[in-house]
Parts: C-alpha cells; sequence; structure tokens
C-alpha cells in the first residue's frame, strides 16, 4: 500500500465503496419506494467516508501503535462486510440508475458532467495547498501518522519534535481522512489525494440538494444543485481544502435524517440518524450544535397532536437520537470537559495575556467593536458580505413573508428553518453575553449555506406558483386597461408579466452569485502545477512563487542549521512544507516573553527557550508581534540580524547579546514628499504639512479605494554604496526605517525599487497594520537588493476604517556592522 496505487485504492474504498454501504444500510432502514433508491444513495452516500474515518478513529483509539498497514485493513473489514449484507438493495439501484439514463440525451449530459467532474477534480489535486488552516490540519495529522497514536492529540503542549501548537480543541473527523489517505500511500509527503475529500463532500452536497429537490421538477433541482456554487467563500473552501465542506455536509444530513426519521415511529431510523448527528458531532467543535438543533427539528416536525401521545413519542425519539449521537460523536467533547472543564475551546492562554489586549483589538481588527457592526457586520454579515456569500441568501428572507405557510408542507424545509431560527438564537445569545466566538469567523456563518439553499428554492418555488394563481384572473382597473390598449404591441396577460419578471429576477441572483464566485476563485488559477504535485513534490510549484510563502520555506531549507529553532507566526506553513522543529508564536511556553516591556528582558527570555531566529509576516502585523517587545527586537540591528525578506516574510538572526552596529542617517529623507494618484481624482486635502515642536507632521487621509498613495522622495544608492567597503558594496544593503503615526485607520508602506533610468523593478510590502489612537511606532529594517538604484515609499490608508492618520519623524538610516562583526555576511534577497 505505497504510493499512487494506494492512495487510489483507499480513493476507492472512500468514495465507492463506503457510501453503497451507508446505502445499503439506510436502505434496509428507510425502504424507499421504488424509483427512490438513488434518491437515498445521492442523500446519504457522503456519509460513507465520514463513518469510514470515524473506524478509524476508534481503531487508532483502541490499539494505538500498531503496524500502519493494519488500520486500513481493520477500518475496511466492516465496510465490506455491511456491503455483502445489503448486497439485494443493489439491484433497485441499478434499475434507477437505468432508468435516470434512459434516453440518449441524458446518456450524453451524465457523459459530458463527468467530463467536466473529471477536468475539475484534475485541476484541483493539482494546486498546492497553501492555506494556513486546512496546513494546520495536515501538520497534525502529520504527527498522528508518525506516532500511530492519539497520545499527543490535541498538541498542547506542543509536541515535542517539531514543536506544532494548536489551541484548538476539534473533535479529530477532518485529521483521520487525512490520516486515511497517509496510511494508504505510506508517506506523509504526497498531499495531492488529500483535497479529494472537500472535492467529495461538497459533490455529495449538491447532490443531496438535486435529490431532495428533484421531486418538484427538474428546473428546481438544478437551481438546488447550483444553491452552494453561489456562496463565493464556500467554493473557495473546497478549492483550498478547507473542512468546510466535510462538517457543513455531516451537518445538514444530520437534519435532513432527522426530519425523515419524523415520519413515523421508526426506533432503527432514529438510530441511524441519531448515528449521522454523531458524525456531525465528530467533524468539527461547531457540530455540537448538530444535537440540540436536529432533536429540535424532530421534536417539531413530528406529526400529530403536540401534547398526550404524540408528544411521548416526540420524547423518546430525542432520547434515543441523543444516545446514538453521543455514542458516535461525544467523546472528544468529554475528554474536553475533563480536561478543561468546557466541553469545546478555540483559545490560547496567551490571548488572555493583558500586554496583548488581543480580544479588544480583535474587534478592531475585524470591525466588530460596536453595536451596529456587531449586528451588521457580524450577525447579518451573510446579507452585506457579497464577495463572500453572493447574493443567494437573500432569496430566503425576501420571500418567506409571501410564502411560509407553505413550508409545512416540506419537512426538510421546515426544518431547515428551524435550524436557521436557532443558529441566529444562538448568535443573539453570544452577541448578549459579550462574546464574538461566532459571528468573528465568515466561516462560521457558512455554516447556513445549504438551509438557506434549499429553503430558498423552495420559496422560489412557491412564490412562483401564488404569481401564477394570484394573477390568474386579475385586471387592471379601466384607466391603466385603456393606456395598455394604446400601445402598438399586445402585452401578454398579468400573470405571465409578473412571472417573467420574477424568473428574470431570479436568474440576476444566481448569474450574480455565480459572478462573484468566480471573481474569488480568479486569484488561484496561477498555482497550476500538475507535474510537480503528482510527482509528490507539490512545494516545488510555489518555492520561488513571490505571492506564496514558498521562497521562504526554500530559504529556511537551505540556510537553516538542524539544530536551530525558529519562532514562526504561521506555522502550519513551515511544518508542512519544511519540516523543522519551530516555535509557534501563540505557545503558551512563551508567556514570560509576551510579559517583557523591554527589548534587553525580551531576547533574554527567547534565548533561554533556545529560540534562534524569528520568521515574520511581512502583509500583515499579528498582534503577537505589534503589542508585543518582538517589534522592537526585529527592528532594532543591536538585537537582530534580517538575513532574508520577500514579499510575505522576513528572516531574522537572534544575537545573544547586542552587538556593535552604526546605523548612517540618509540626510533629507522627511522632505520633498509627493502625492500620488492612481487613478484620476482631486488631490485636494490628501496631505498637508507643518511643524509641531520643529518636526514634519503628515495628515494621511482615508482612502477606501487606495487610489491615493503618499510617495516619500527618492533615494539614490550609488552615494551610499561609494562609502562602502568594496566587498560591502556590492552586495545587499539594509536599512531601517522608523516613524511615529497617530489616528485611527490602516497604515501600509511599500518599497519600491528602481532601475537608474528609473524604471520600476518591484514593489515590495514594508509594513502594514492597524493604528487605533495612542501614538504607535513604525521601525523596521528591509534589504535594497544590488539591483535598485533608488528606492521610494509608498504610504496609503486605505483600509476598512474611516478614519485618518498623522505620520512624523520620518528618518531613514543604513546599516553598517561594527568593522570585525562581520554581520551580514549571509543576506539573501
Amino acid at each position: 500500500m505505497i504510493g499512487y496505487l494506494g492512495a487510489i485504492t483507499g480513493c476507492l474504498i472512500a468514495f465507492g465503496l463506503a457510501p453503497l454501504a451507508v446505502y445499503g444500510l439506510a436502505a434496509r432502514i428507510f425502504r424507499p419506494a421504488s424509483g427512490d433508491h438513488l434518491r437515498l444513495l445521492l442523500v446519504v452516500g457522503g456519509l460513507g467516508p465520514a463513518a469510514l474515518t470515524w473506524l478509524l478513529w476508534l481503531g487508532l483509539a483502541l490499539a494505538p501503535g500498531q503496524p500502519g498497514a493494519l488500520y486500513p485493513a481493520i477500518t475496511t473489514l466492516p465496510c465490506l462486510a455491511l456491503l455483502w449484507a445489503t448486497r439485494e438493495a443493489l439491484a433497485p439501484l441499478r434499475r434507477d440508475v437505468t432508468v435516470m439514463l434512459g434516453t440518449r440525451l441524458r446518456r450524453r449530459l451524465a457523459a459530458g458532467l463527468l467530463l467536466l467532474l473529471i477536468v475539475v477534480v484534475g485541476y484541483l489535486v493539482t494546486v498546492p495547498m497553501m492555506a494556513h488552516d486546512p496546513l494546520q490540519y495536515v501538520s497534525v495529522a502529520q504527527i498522528i501518522f508518525r506516532d500511530l497514536s492519539l497520545a499527543g492529540y490535541p498538541p498542547n503542549p506542543a509536541d515535542p519534535e517539531l514543536g506544532v501548537f494548536v489551541a484548538a480543541t476539534h473533535p479529530p473527523g477532518h485529521l483521520m481522512h487525512l490520516l486515511w489517505t497517509f496510511l494508504w500511500q505510506g508517506d506523509r509527503e504526497g498531499i495531492a489525494f488529500l483535497r479529494l475529500f472537500s472535492v467529495f463532500y461538497w459533490l455529495a452536497q449538491s447532490a443531496s440538494l438535486w435529490a431532495l429537490l428533484r421531486p418538484r421538477g427538474p428546473l428546481v433541482a438544478l437551481l438546488g444543485a447550483l444553491g452552494v456554487f453561489c456562496a463565493p467563500l464556500y467554493v473557495e473552501t473546497v478549492l483550498i481544502a478547507h473542512i468546510d465542506p466535510y462538517r457543513i455536509y455531516t451537518l445538514w444530513t444530520a437534519v435532513v435524517l432527522a426530519a425523515w426519521a419524523a415520519r413515523q415511529w421508526n426506533p432503527a431510523a432514529l438510530a441511524f440518524a441519531g448515528a449521522a448527528i454523531g458524525l456531525a458531532m465528530f467533524s468539527h467543535s461547531i457540530g455540537i450544535v448538530a444535537l440540540p438543533f436536529a432533536a429540535a427539528a424532530y421534536f417539531l416536525v413530528t406529526p400529530g397532536a403536540f401534547w398526550r401521545v404524540a408528544f411521548g413519542r416526540r420524547l423518546a425519539g430525542v432520547i434515543l437520537l441523543t444516545v446514538a449521537a453521543l455514542a458516535i460523536g461525544g467523546w472528544q467533547y468529554l475528554e474536553n470537559t475533563i480536561n478543561t472543564g468546557f466541553p469545546v475551546g478555540d483559545t490560547a492562554s496567551i490571548w488572555e495575556l493583558a500586554e496583548l489586549n488581543y480580544d479588544d483589538q480583535l474587534r478592531e481588527l475585524r470591525d466588530l467593536s460596536g453595536l451596529w457592526e456587531l449586528i451588521v457586520l457580524g450577525a447579518l454579515r451573510l446579507f452585506v458580505a457579497d464577495n463572500y456569500f453572493g447574493l443567494i441568501f437573500w432569496i430566503l428572507p425576501v420571500l418567506l413573508p409571501f410564502t411560509w405557510r407553505r413550508f409545512a408542507e416540506d419537512r426538510v424545509g421546515l426544518s431547515s428553518l428551524i435550524f436557521i431560527g436557532l443558529f441566529y438564537l444562538l448568535v443573539a445569545a453570544t452577541l448578549a453575553v459579550d462574546s464574538v466566538l461566532i459571528v468573528k469567523n465568515n466561516r462560521y456563518l457558512l455554516t447556513l449555506a445549504p438551509f438557506f439553499a434549499y429553503s430558498g428554492i423552495l420559496a422560489i418555488l412557491f412564490a412562483w406558483q401564488r404569481l401564477g394563481a394570484g394573477f390568474g384572473s386579475f385586471k387592471p382597473p379601466d384607466r391603466v386597461m385603456a393606456l395598455l390598449d394604446r400601445l402598438p404591441v399586445q402585452l401578454p396577460e398579468f400573470r405571465i408579466m409578473a412571472q417573467g419578471a420574477f424568473a428574470v429576477a431570479v436568474v440576476a441572483v444566481f448569474f450574480t452569485s455565480l459572478a462573484a464566485t468566480r471573481e474569488r476563485l480568479s486569484s488561484y488559477r496561477h498555482f497550476l502545477a500538475p507535474i510537480a504535485t503528482l510527482a509528490g513534490d507539490p512545494f516545488r510549484a510555489i518555492a520561488d512563487d513571490p505571492r506564496t510563502f514558498g521562497p521562504t520555506i526554500s530559504f529556511a531549507r537551505k540556510h537553516l542549521a538542524g539544530n536551530a529553532l525558529p519562532l514562526v507566526y504561521r506555522q502550519p506553513e513551515f511544518s508542512v512544507y519544511a519540516w523543522h522543529p519551530s516555535i509557534r508564536a501563540i505557545d503558551p511556553t512563551l508567556a514570560d516573553f509576551y510579559r517583557s516591556r523591554d527589548a534587553a528582558g525580551a531576547i533574554k527570555r527567547l534565548r533561554r527557550l533556545g529560540i534562534d531566529h524569528v520568521i515574520t509576516p511581512r502583509n500583515y502585523l499579528p498582534l503577537t508581534l505589534g503589542n508585543s517587545a518582538m517589534e522592537e527586537l526585529v527592528a532594532d540591528p543591536h538585537y537582530s540580524e534580517l538575513l532574508y525578506q520577500d514579499n510575505r516574510n522576513q528572516v531574522f538572526r537572534l544575537h545573544d547579546s547586542p552587538v556593535r552596529v552604526r546605523c548612517e542617517p540618509v540626510p533629507g529623507f522627511d522632505s520633498g514628499w509627493t502625492t500620488d494618484l492612481l487613478q484620476n481624482g482631486d488631490d485636494t486635502n490628501i496631505i498637508w504639512d507643518h511643524n509641531a515642536d520643529g518636526e514634519t507632521v503628515r495628515r494621511l487621509i482615508w482612502d477606501e479605494d487606495g487610489r491615493i498613495r503618499v510617495m516619500s522622495q527618492a533615494v539614490e544608492m550609488a552615494p551610499i554604496r561609494e562609502h562602502l567597503p568594496p566587498e560591502l558594496a556590492a552586495r545587499p544593503l539594509v536599512l531601517r526605517l522608523t516613524s511615529a503615526v497617530r489616528g485611527d485607520g490602516w497604515v501600509r508602506v511599500d518599497q519600491l525599487n528602481y532601475t537608474d533610468a528609473g524604471y520600476e523593478l518591484e514593489e515590495r510590502p514594508v509594513w502594514q497594520g492597524r493604528v487605533i489612537s495612542s501614538e504607535r511606532a513604525i521601525d523596521l529594517q528591509f534589504i535594497v537588493p544590488p539591483s535598485a538604484a533608488i528606492i521610494r515609499f509608498a504610504l496609503r490608508n486605505d483600509g476598512s476604517i474611516r478614519g485618518d492618520v498623522e505620520l512624523r519623524a520620518f528618518r531613514l538610516c543604513v546599516i553598517h556592522p561594527a568593522e570585525g562583526d562581520g554581520a551580514g555576511t549571509a543576506l539573501k534577497q
């Protein structure tokens, strides 16, 4: 079971045999009518890989440390046994498929769809994994694969060998999917097949919506299948191989099966639905809502009088659902409660330090500081952030006032409304206790996507039918009819006109949302690398791409010694692709360091932990960097040496103690600044200078469109290099930029390098951060390559905060190592 042959075998079992086995069990329990077997497979088949990986977890929990080949075997055997025991369900399934493909047109459409699917999947598996959270799951799964044990999960405290640290205590469902692939392919390096799980659950979600809506008509089913395509963030999570398609599908299916189990008293159906709820709980911490929400849906949609016998049946059903769900998915929550006192947790103790001021500044950074922002940009973000969610979520709230009575005839639709209502009650409850736990993350709100899609499509159908019935006998007033009679064309009846306008509006919503999805995914089109990815080295595709972290990892692979211990702010990328020990910036062992207020004490604490390098991001400013002594350490050449920089990161070596360096000022740098309009516009009041205590103060106004930037004076490098020894003049130079800023806004500083003829070579981010009221410093080191004859700086205030910023005391100096120190000999650009 080594390499691609093993990985393909594992995929065939997970995506082929496991769904058929789950379908066979469901067919025996629900006993679908003739013609409904394919529909049942499309609704429950996605639970196959989820159940398979739960069995893998069970085997690993009961028998850790066994040979790696044992776990796929003991996991696959129950699947094969169940498939054999329920083989009688395969014959009606084949008949349903034959009927569905009964015409030549349908067969051609199916062949075209299959071809398109192959192309899409082929593309997705050849895009390297680059997103932070998916790589974090991969790094933890690699550790589990290394140890073949769950004893170190979650890695808190950090893994002793690699230093991987994760604060969250999510159930390990997604990790077991990744581990399944590692076990079958026999190594942890190849990660192409890891993407297939996200793709599978995406397609399973779409197929489920199609199957559930198919009895309403083919066009309605098609709109349902397209529903999840119309949420840009959902499709992006598929592309970056995130957990969300998996957790959302299991949560959706749990609610659907609970609604099905409510049709009549059937303990087996309740147990099956309870197991599905347990699998949803096993997927992610937010899956804990599956039990109360699905149980509430079951309780409310069960037919019969609410009291007496019907109430007892409802209560018994809820108890059976609960027992089955907790037996499958309750173990991680029990362990979390025993260890931490809470069933779920996703916070690091570092964030509770007063010195970091994490909670307040997180709200500021995500525009959740006030009540209005919490409601509009938090709870209602589904409806205002169209670049994340499209317009598909607007359908239900717009049409529900006109169609709500009809939802009583569709249990799944009614259950969807119940789920949405309970979810927003949960949001309101968390906001009421001053928590942003749910609204701080767009992906948590994305949980509602299939529920809004299904109920929204039903609302479209009901509204369409009501328009047809309501305008069937409608006749406008006589004056209106007289005006219409004068028109040179014969207008159709009002019913047709109303339905036509409604159809145009629906099509516009779908096309607008699909366009938003396309726009959101357009930035990923550059990262197609099929040969490198399929050859088992996906990193090769991004190793030299300046838009990614690849160049930083390449530098670390080549120049960091095996015993070096870097402090990193984005550990997952470093752990997966460098496979080198590191310490994460939120590791609790750094608490004493974050309490340090001066650089001298801070560096002693870092060196005491063995930390000798720091890798800092350039395209954003983490709170653990901007609110700690680390910002001073990496800006001051007495304490750190800048070894490397690219568009995304900088790599520093920390000194054991302060070293002798000289920083020679660049005269006149703080004068002669200009305004640069990137687009046509009025430059009035963009920037003004005045003297305060002998210093120049500049006001940088807010510019939402990023149209305006303020340019520093040009700094010619030739005169600077002339005063350097020949061996240093030909190498990259390190400069230091300092300034003081005050105000309320987002400030971004870019470094622009030019040739001696004035042609721009490159533009790189130097500093970007949130300025909140009180004065703070911009202080940094940066590298100027030998190819740059002239450098300038561009400043922008173009973030989401509608505030202006004042800047003063801009200083630029060239860092010279003291004679004999030899500092800077490892500089890379």
